[in-house]
């Protein structure tokens, strides 16, 4: 079975996201506050996005993008700390999410530097400091 384009899958998902989450709060099945509903809103399309950058990143036939993986999975895990506060999960403190998230970005930023730079090929010629004269 042949998978639709990367744009399309995404397309379809954040829609059916967004149409779910129109109907249950219209439909007051779920009683959020707006700060609930966006921050479901927000960790919803971080979801996505983070899907989307999974298939694109290993579908046959498309260049891996580690870069954009790296960064989908930072918002998606700063999305699932903010959900879980918002919906009392647990209880963490603002130092709490900072080191949580200075962790996640560290690990997950230097990892995708490093995989972008084996790579991408530096498309300017490295830069060198003029030589200063001798007094």
């Amino acid at each position: 079975m042949k998978l639709p384009p990367t744009k399309q899958i995404a397309a379809a998902l954040g829609g059916a996201v967004a149409l779910a989450i129109a109907v249950v709060t219209s439909l007051q099945l779920v009683h959020w506050t707006a700060g609930q509903v966006t921050v479901v809103s927000l960790a919803a399309t971080a979801g996505v996005a983070f899907v989307t950058s999974v298939i694109a990143h290993f579908r046959p036939g498309t260049a891996s993008e580690p870069v954009a993986l790296g960064a989908t999975f930072t918002a998606l895990v700063g999305a699932v700390l903010a959900l879980g506060n918002t919906f009392a999960w647990w209880t963490l403190d603002a130092t709490q999410i900072g080191s949580i998230m200075a962790a996640v970005a560290v690990i997950v930023g230097g990892g995708t530097a490093a995989a972008a730079r084996q790579v991408v090929t530096p498309v300017a010629p490295r830069i060198t400091a003029p030589k200063q004269a001798a007094p």
